[in-house]
């Protein structure tokens, strides 16, 4: 039985509801793919699931999708499925999950181009107020609710505003039937200028009563001056006010403000009872010119918008209002902080980077909110144990701090004891850029957590596929060097899985012959995923199965290697890659030996260098790009000393490291010992560098040596030993 595109909207439902993932699929370098072969496959699974034999079925499926199908294909296949089929595959789990989701996300696509297909949303609307009889009109208004949601909601509006009453009441009904997807663009239809247009669709939103439409409501009762349309609006408020009970963040009197608060403050905690989203579609809507329109934005970031769409209504009634502006402050932190989490391969999709460019302004506009705003936003997002939110937030506030003092209550304070170690390294440097002079709970902590954020690590993250556990263990073995960590799976859904949940892997590592999924498929999946397609990929196997695996992959991976690997083989492909919690950690490092180089050695509150010292001393020995430990030798110059000088006097003895490191590292010598009468090591290797190459080298040898306390015979000595002739 075919239950056509009703059914396909089911399915697209069911996935958007159970899926925490994200519905940007990237386009990939594929195959012409074989039509024939596709059918036959599909209609194979369907078949197999007939039977009640899910787990074939699932298997069918993982060898259509490794034939690589089109989106538009994987549409058109959706179309015709028996949408049963899937919601049993996704309802059983593992691989038979995986499959489903993976031809539900291909599809997604196609299916949202007709969701909000204008010409078939206007010709349905016509229907559902013009038909000749009920039968005809519900049968449009049923096909509008299943077919487009929401989208149907800009062709019924302006027959609110009509001069004939039965287009407005076949109006009213058809947005009724139509319930919560019709409630977003029905709270912008209120700021129509057109009263019937008011009035209607307050009348509508009081019947569907739904949370959501309080705000606008609120609004409306308060500011119209339409008594009828006031008095709509007013019964609107009661009956949504007696269902919501105590909103969260209203205080006092039921105010426009009051109400557009309590609802951010939902819609940032991610309430069901405001996040309502039937069709996987995330729309924001707006009135433009007098007509609705949407723009789309990410699930990720969808309840985020939503929250900043009512503060910013809120701050209509009410510019001045404290609260608000910690609200803004804060949800435009969550905002900057989810970019910055899904990662810098995330631009590579053109949505998500035209939303990266549009936030790049957020930072200067909650900055101007002033101290108090973005110092509540942080006491938010610890609360609420966002600690993206938190750490933006912190990144700010040095930079317009007041003269007020650091003390118990403060929520950068706070922040120094919060559990998630990103954020206290990032209190601490924040700290230390405000310097304090005043004594404050933990005050103590400051330098050594920001001496272990300067000493953070920065390992490569390695995912390794491999069914057979022993081979697994011996090659996680070979492979935790120390700078390389491996994280195993034992089969390729679980991996896929892993490596777009995680997201932080530099390089994937599988086995070509996997047990549960062709591996060509698996491939095929972490390239067309925004998250995985730069990610380097190697391929293990025997001799035989590697010549396979190379006809069938080419160059869409990076290398081909035997099954028990070693260190070096992962070595290469790591080194061009880096997972975006490796380049925060690298991030971190630089920001928190930039700030302990800020203490004044006159502060008396932050005297504790021994600890900090050391760690700069490990990011001058270690492999960290050279910025970072040019940072460090920096810092080392203004607090460092005696015990650093092994450390200096052999980084800039090795000849391997950049010219800038080594001068940096002579530099640090001399002040380190200026005026003191160096050890003979110091004295001897400074020498030496009058002998270099490089006459940066030279210049700083000579530099550091005049700053020093040398006796006659070791100015002597530099004279005759390098002695122009």
């Amino acid at each position: 039985m075919n239950h056509g595109p009703r059914n396909a909207v089911l399915v697209i439902a069911l996935f958007a509801f159970l899926s925490g993932g994200l519905f940007f699929t990237l386009p990939g370098t594929a195959l012409a793919e074989d039509r024939a072969q596709i059918d036959e496959l599909f209609d194979q699974a369907q078949d197999l699931w007939k039977r009640g034999k899910t787990e074939e079925c699932a298997a069918v499926l993982k060898k259509l999708l490794a034939a690589d199908p089109s989106q538009a294909t994987a549409y058109d296949l959706l179309r015709k499925a028996e949408h049963q089929m899937f919601l049993d595959l996704l309802k059983a789990g593992g691989d038979s999950e995986l499959a489903a989701r993976r031809l539900l996300d291909l599809a997604h696509p196609g299916e949202m181009d007709r969701i909000k297909d204008d010409a078939a949303t206007r010709d349905l609307a016509e229907k559902a107020v013009h038909g000749e009889d009920h039968g005809v009109r519900m049968k449009a208004i049923r096909q509008l609710i299943a077919n487009h949601g929401e989208y149907g909601v800009p062709a019924l509006v302006p027959y609110l505003g009509s001069n004939d009453t039965d287009e407005r009441v076949y109006a009213i009904t058809a947005l009724v039937e139509l319930g919560a997807d019709a409630v977003l663009p029905l709270i912008e239809a209120l700021q129509s200028e057109n009263w019937l247009v008011q009035q209607n669709a307050a009348i509508v939103l009081e019947r569907v009563a739904d949370i959501r439409a309080l705000g606008g409501l609120v609004a409306l009762a308060a500011h119209s001056e339409n008594a009828s349309v006031k008095e709509v609006a007013a019964k609107g408020v009661a009956t949504l006010a007696a269902k919501a009970g105590d909103l969260p963040g209203a205080v006092g009197e039921l105010t426009p403000a009051n109400a557009y608060m309590a609802l951010a403050t939902m819609y940032f905690t991610k309430d069901p009872m405001v996040l309502k989203n039937y069709l996987g579609a995330y729309s924001i809507w707006s009135m433009d010119a007098g007509k609705l329109v949407s723009r789309e934005v990410p699930k990720f970031l969808y309840h985020l918008e939503l929250a900043e769409e009512c503060v910013y209504d809120a701050l209509d009634e009410e510019p001045a209002n404290m609260d608000l502006r910690v609200r803004l402050a804060f949800v435009h932190y969550a905002q900057l902080g989810v970019m910055r989490a899904i990662g810098k391969d995330a631009l590579s999709d053109d949505h998500v980077k035209a939303l990266a460019e549009g936030y790049a302004k957020v930072r200067a506009i909650t900055a101007a909110q002033g101290c108090d705003a973005s110092l509540g936003a942080l006491g938010l997002g610890l609360k609420h144990n966002l600690p993206e939110a938190s750490v933006t937030a912190l990144g700010v506030l040095p930079d317009i701090w007041d003269d007020r003092n650091l003390e118990a209550g403060n929520e950068i304070v706070a922040a120094l004891a919060s559990e998630d170690k990103i954020v206290r390294f990032a209190a601490a440097v924040a700290i230390l850029k405000i310097a304090p002079t005043n004594e404050f709970g933990g005050w103590e902590q400051v330098v050594p957590i920001a001496a272990q954020a300067a000493d953070t690590g920065s390992a490569r993250i390695i995912l390794h596929i491999e069914p057979n556990a022993d081979v697994r263990a011996a090659s996680g073995k070979a492979i935790s060097d120390g700078k390389m960590f491996p994280i195993g799976e034992a089969s390729g859904a679980r991996g896929f899985r892993r490596a777009l949940e995680v997201g932080i892997f530099d390089v994937i590592v599988i086995r070509w012959k996997l047990t549960d999924m062709l591996t060509t498929a698996l491939v095929n999946q972490l390239r067309k995923d925004f998250r995985t397609q730069a990610t380097p990929i190697l391929i293990t196997g025997t001799e035989e199965e590697l010549a396979e695996a190379k006809e069938a992959l080419g160059t869409k991976v990076q290398g081909y290697f035997a099954p028990e690997l070693a260190a070096g083989d992962v070595a290469d492909a790591a080194a061009g890659s880096m997972n975006d919690d490796q380049e925060r950690a690298l991030m971190i490092s630089k920001a928190a030996c930039d700030a302990l180089g800020l203490i004044d050695t006159t502060n008396t509150l932050f005297t504790n260098f021994g600890e900090a010292e050391q760690a700069l001393i490990g990011v001058v020995q270690s492999d960290k790009p050279d910025d970072i430990r040019l940072a460090a030798l920096a810092t080392l110059g203004s607090m460092g000393s005696a015990n650093a000088a092994d450390a200096l006097v052999a980084t800039f003895a090795g000849t391997a490291n950049a010219t800038s490191v080594r001068v940096a590292a002579a530099a640090t010598l001399g002040q380190i010992f200026k005026g003191q009468a160096a050890p003979a090591a110091v004295f001897d290797a400074l020498l030496a560098g009058f002998g270099d190459e490089a006459a940066a080298v030279r210049e700083a040898c000579g530099v550091a040596l005049g700053g020093l306390e040398l006796t006659g015979e070791q100015r002597t000595q530099v004279v005759k030993e390098w002695r122009v002739k």
